[in-house]
């Protein structure tokens, strides 16, 4: 189902999403080490940008989404991102790996703790975002084909792909 996805002819279409991520994340950690802009020496911890990074490719590739991880601010604390999401459920911190280490024995994700009411918002968002991002583009799968046109063939992520088969029942070759 999703051979088309990784063809040659599309993988040498990404290369263009994956220059500009590389140049984003360059310029991220060249103002991290030189903050001033004066040739000082700085240090960085390159773990969270090389995360954003990651998002921000998989973002594109896989949903057709810019999620822009590595250049948007830490302003609206009310707004919620993929990475503060991967962060929460993939990496948390010593309370909430112990949780989910004994969740694997006991089911304890709904105690009222602030770690499981943390990782709760976290699996929520990320849920509630991908059912609107998959029933938008199944929705917009549907309007090119009323329309005549092949979205997959334009589009360079596997999320459209997927629409598409599911949609017209056979492949999405282009």
């Amino acid at each position: 189902m999703l051979s088309p996805s990784f063809s040659l002819g599309n993988i040498r279409r990404l290369e263009p999403i994956l220059r500009v991520k590389t140049q984003e994340l360059c310029r991220l950690i060249d103002q991290h080490i030189d903050p001033d802009g004066e040739g000082s020496a700085g240090s960085i911890d390159c773990a969270e940008p090389f995360s954003k990074a990651t998002l921000d490719i998989m973002g594109v590739l896989a949903l057709g989404v810019e999620l822009s991880n590595l250049t948007s601010d830490k302003g609206d604390k009310n707004e919620y991102s993929f990475h503060e999401a991967y962060k929460t459920i993939l990496a948390p911190d010593k309370t909430g790996s112990s949780l989910l280490f004994i969740n694997g024995f006991f089911p304890i994700r709904w105690l009222p703790i602030q770690a499981n009411r943390e990782f709760l918002r976290a699996t929520r968002w990320v849920r509630n975002a991908l059912t609107q991002l998959i029933r938008t583009r199944h929705r917009d799968v549907r309007e090119a084909r009323a329309a005549g046109k092949d979205i997959a063939c334009d589009s360079r992520d596997i999320l459209t792909f997927m629409a598409t088969e599911s949609l017209l029942g056979g492949a999405a070759e282009c």
